[in-house]
């Protein structure tokens, strides 16, 4: 199974297992992102990857953030491992900002990682 194969099929898992957990079916949670039923079952079997605006509106469904539906609970322990510092000592600052300064911080780096997770999948 290549690269690309595994993340599709964790991808999948991890929108099956948000979707139960929010006790929606597959009809329920097509209805409430605007696509197909037939297409979450293919997300969800790791044949076919959402696109960026349908991640982003399934991670508003689930109450999630972008990155927690693309790599699970553990990416915050992936901190520690942080290799870039001066990145991870600008983030230190982003924390001191005023809320609304850091909501848009949070945007770009959303957006950011989105684009990197989808170009992952894509290839």
């Amino acid at each position: 199974m290549k690269n690309s194969d595994q993340e599709k099929a964790l991808l999948g898992k991890q929108i099956k297992k948000l979707r139960e957990e929010k006790n929606l079916s597959q009809n329920q949670f097509a209805h409430k992102i605007g696509v197909y039923p037939q297409n979450i079952g293919k997300y969800e079997q790791g044949i076919s990857v959402p696109s960026a605006l349908l991640v982003k509106r399934m991670a508003e469904v689930f109450e999630v953030t972008v990155d927690t539906l693309l790599c699970g609970n553990g990416a915050a322990s992936r901190v520690a491992n942080l290799q870039h510092v001066e990145l991870l000592r600008k983030i230190e600052k982003v924390d001191q900002m005023d809320e609304e300064d850091r909501k848009v911080i949070e945007s770009v780096m959303d957006f950011a990682l989105l684009k990197y997770s989808v170009k992952r999948l894509a290839s």
